[in-house]
């Protein structure tokens, strides 16, 4: 808390919290901004930037990533919302618009929370999977994560190099094409074609 009370931008994005039931864009920057400090990272602007950055790390801990920029949109405008009825609670009649667009979502007079709008990875990420495999023969059998769900090994897994599981490129065919242009000039295509084929031939 100290840390954000000495915060110029911290400071500045308090005030304008709640001025209007919809959050400005300096608003909502600022308050990212803001977020982005409490992970120690002041040099960005983008909380999908800190949480880049924490995980590109060699010690992963997914409970310490901030959350995405789409997610935390959201909260800022929750809290812009409620902050801003908090400032008409002295108002006689409080004229409020309806919660929903500001991330919330109302069915039937039942309001639930929006947490995100946008995957939570991209669809390659959330299909990437590795192991650790330490067996004699790692990688081997179905207790290997991989092998399990069907997928090779990859560089991302943390098993040895005497993995079963592996794949690895085979030159099955090349092929020479000439092509001759205007100026009688020769550009020589070569075409490479390649396959896969495991490692483990007995898997």
């Amino acid at each position: 808390m100290k840390l954000l009370l000495e915060d110029a931008n911290f400071c500045a994005a308090m005030n304008l919290l709640g001025k209007d039931f919809s959050p400005i864009p300096e608003t909502q920057q600022k308050v990212e901004i803001s977020i982005c400090t409490l992970y120690n990272s002041q040099e960005c602007t983008n909380t999908n930037e800190v949480r880049n950055k924490k995980w590109n790390r060699l010690t992963k801990d997914i409970t310490k990533l901030p959350p995405s920029h789409d997610s935390a949109v959201l909260h800022i405008q929750r809290v812009n919302y409620q902050a801003a009825i908090w400032r008409r609670c002295l108002e006689a009649e409080m004229v409020t618009p309806s919660p929903e667009g500001h991330g919330w979502h109302t069915t039937d007079g039942t309001i639930s929370i929006v947490w995100m709008t946008q995957d939570r990875a991209p669809e390659c990420v959330l299909h990437v999977m590795k192991c650790s495999c330490k067996a004699n023969q790692p990688c081997s059998t179905r207790r290997c994560s991989c092998k399990r769900r069907g997928m090779i090994c990859t560089q991302l897994c943390l098993c040895s190099d005497e993995c079963w599981n592996m794949r690895t490129f085979v030159l099955i065919s090349k092929t020479m094409i000439v092509i001759s242009n205007k100026e009688t000039n020769h550009v020589t295509l070569t075409i490479l074609t390649f396959d896969f084929e495991h490692l483990n031939l007995l898997s």
